[in-house]
């Protein structure tokens, strides 16, 4: 079973995001810290533009016996991910990153408000926050409707 999932390209604060990539830069790779930072900076001025676009994707679900399949878009962080299995109808669910494209890394919201550089603004972290639990729920449902079908 496969359907559309809408998500948001995320919006951002340039100054903040500067701010957290310098820190990162100059603390993790301070041999060359302007290198980083100058992709981040980039990224982050092809995707202004783009702000709170609405876009959309695919989420799959595949059902063999007791065993779940689900095809998501990216890279979820691990507490999404363990979250979607627990919740699951099925007894084995496994989920299949970077399955019909990708949204690149999907943290949930603690994460967001951690930061880190998977979550910089930038083609890697496509999607706004709360996208990855918005996934979650809309992958439990298409379990739901597979399991429901026998």
């Amino acid at each position: 079973l496969r359907r559309p999932f809408s998500y948001r390209v995320r919006r951002f604060d340039e100054a903040a995001e500067e701010v957290s990539v310098k820190y990162w830069s100059e603390t993790y790779t301070p041999e060359n810290p302007h290198a980083h930072q100058q992709v981040f900076r980039q990224m982050r001025e092809e995707m202004a533009p783009v702000q709170g676009e609405a876009r959309e994707i695919s989420l799959t679900v595949i059902r063999l016996g007791d065993v779940a399949l689900v095809g998501l878009p990216g890279e979820i962080f691990a507490r999404l991910g363990l979250e979607l299995r627990r919740r699951s109808p099925f007894r084995y669910t496994y989920i299949v990153g970077l399955a019909n494209g990708t949204l690149g890394y999907i943290g949930d919201h603690a994460s967001y408000a951690l930061g880190g550089y998977q979550l910089w603004a930038g083609w890697h972290s496509l999607s706004e926050p709360g996208t990855g639990e918005a996934m979650v729920e809309q992958a439990l449902e298409l379990l739901e409707d597979v399991y429901a079908a026998g």
